[in-house]
């Protein structure tokens, strides 16, 4: 789920350079990235390891993570996805918080099992007792059972690391500004 199509319901890029100044700029936008003379700020995290979820003969880096939404919370294990540009989540977690999925950004977003449709929503969550907003894209159309916390805005605030051996994954806080 690491693709994505910015320029819904604009021109492709290569149509002209003022679709590709749009599609530019779709992109930072959806990405959250910031003006050049502005800076993100660090979380305020302390070392938390998580085991990783053994399911059949596989081992997935997973994270228990809390989200909050307009009706209440909810705590979900979510996959770690390095290649995923994106986070995403099935639509029963967005109706079960009270998030109106379809009020969102909506965009495409491509993986191995092809296009699927989904809607961005920044989302404040809370992990070992940090919270942040996350930028999570809802889909109706997402078929695995697992949630995905993409590399946008999730990775940054952490400096994460994949312990293939000891099967775990270790959040720290980034201290880079």
């Amino acid at each position: 789920m690491g693709g994505f199509c910015p320029w819904e319901g604009r021109s492709p890029p290569g149509d002209s350079q003022e679709a590709d100044e749009e599609n530019k700029k779709a992109w930072k936008e959806a990405l959250g990235v910031p003006d050049s003379q502005e800076k993100r700020r660090p979380l305020c995290l302390m070392e938390k390891e998580f085991p990783y979820l053994k399911k059949g003969d596989q081992s997935y880096p997973m994270v228990d993570i809390e989200l909050i939404g307009p009706k209440g919370s909810l705590k979900v294990k979510a996959l770690v996805d390095s290649g995923a540009t994106f986070s995403i989540f099935r639509k029963e977690i967005a109706d079960y918080l009270g998030i109106p999925i379809k009020e969102g950004q909506g965009l495409y977003f491509q993986g191995i099992k092809g296009k699927i449709t989904g809607y961005l929503h920044q989302v404040p969550v809370n992990i070992n007792r940090e919270k942040f907003d996350c930028i999570i894209a809802f889909s109706p159309d997402l078929e695995i059972s697992l949630n995905i916390l993409g590399r946008n805005n999730f990775f940054f605030p952490f400096l994460i690391t994949f312990n293939e051996k000891a099967q775990k994954i270790i959040l720290e806080k980034n201290q880079e500004n």
